[in-house]
């Protein structure tokens, strides 16, 4: 009993400790990506002081019940404080976590941990650390850099040497990525100039594909690949007499410089000067969201309106730059001959209040 008690004390004190901003790890668990042995990290024990405290103007909105604190499941609380112990451990040796061979187990277990705070308002103070502190520079490595990790629990980051006659669409056929995506990935302005035996950074996604969590209340778009945070967007959302659906849905249609159909039935083509919906159109498969003409896009209308406000027909707004960035790391849709939906990719959006 003994025993029992002072455990249950351990763990309340880690909770409380990263409530605090600093925390301590615990034991070794041989089921953990990180902490394991054949993945050569050493997990020290010591407290952990976090090394950036939270960020402001990330753009989203203070959610409900601000001062209370929850508590995440007990064993993702354990990996996560094994993953902070890593993470100092690497930055006390004067290391990047980010450039650490194994950045994406860490990243699992950090968008693990986010994913949790999703289904409680009383763990927003530790969502924006982890977006602040922990998944933005992991993403924007893992997802932004020419940095390939060589991870053995994840391996989708692959190292592509092109071979003659390849081009970025017939690469990333190969792994599910759209051509646009490969391009990103490896700051490729004109395709034209790549060259067999160049190498290239390429995500396999065939299997586990894209994610995107909407939260109309704080006014987000999270944006996953393989499971992994990537980035987090500004969004506006539906007018209160025209709201955004809440439901889950695969997109069906990715269409660059769309036309818009208004509300009331007028087709405007994309540079109209009344056609408001920006660069990209992320349709939302209709059966899934029970509801026809929802989907994310950019905005051409008055820029104060694009996110941050409740002011669309019912779909998700974003900035134009962002709204671009997302169709490009999306993949092509595309439909057999009896009218089946099919992906290079898995692509589905979670809209929630």
């Amino acid at each position: 009993m003994k025993k029992l008690v002072v455990l249950a004390l351990i763990a309340g004190g880690l909770w409380y400790a990263w409530n605090r901003g600093w925390l301590g790890a615990t034991a070794d668990d041989a089921q953990d990506p990180v902490a394991s042995a054949q993945d050569g990290i050493a997990i020290d024990g010591d407290d952990l002081q976090l090394d950036t405290p939270p960020q402001s103007g990330n753009d989203s909105q203070p959610p409900a019940n601000e001062g209370q604190r929850g508590s995440l499941p007990p064993d993702l609380a354990k990996r996560m404080a094994r993953a902070d112990a890593e993470w100092k451990r690497l930055v006390e040796a004067g290391e990047d976590p980010t450039l650490h061979r194994q950045a994406p187990s860490l990243a699992r277990i950090y968008s693990d941990a986010l994913m949790a705070t999703y289904n409680d308002p009383t763990l927003a103070s530790l969502q924006r650390r982890l977006i602040d502190t922990r998944l933005t520079p992991l993403g924007d490595r893992l997802f932004f850099s020419r940095f390939i990790p060589d991870d053995p629990n994840l391996p989708m980051f692959v190292r592509h040497i092109v071979s003659s006659g390849e081009n970025p669409d017939r690469i990333g056929r190969q792994y599910g990525m759209s051509a646009e995506h490969v391009m990103l990935v490896n700051d490729i302005d004109d395709p034209r100039r790549l060259r067999a035996g160049d190498p290239l950074k390429v995500i396999n996604v065939k299997e586990d594909g894209f994610f995107i969590h909407v939260s109309k209340s704080q006014f987000t778009l999270d944006f996953f690949i393989c499971g992994l945070f990537a980035r987090r967007y500004p969004v506006g959302i539906g007018h209160p007499e025209t709201p955004t659906p809440v439901g889950r849905a695969r997109i069906d249609l990715r269409e660059w410089h769309p036309q818009w159909t208004t509300p009331e039935g007028q087709v405007l083509p994309y540079g109209h000067p009344d056609n408001i919906l920006g660069p990209v159109w992320l349709r939302l498969k209709q059966a899934e969201i029970n509801q026809g003409g929802i989907g994310i896009h950019g905005f051409d209308g008055d820029p104060d309106q694009a996110v941050r406000v409740r002011g669309s027909n019912g779909c998700v707004r974003m900035r134009n730059d962002d709204a671009i960035q997302v169709y490009r790391m999306l993949t092509r849709v595309q439909y057999d001959s009896n009218g089946a939906l099919l992906q290079r990719a898995p692509m589905w959006v979670r809209i929630v209040e």
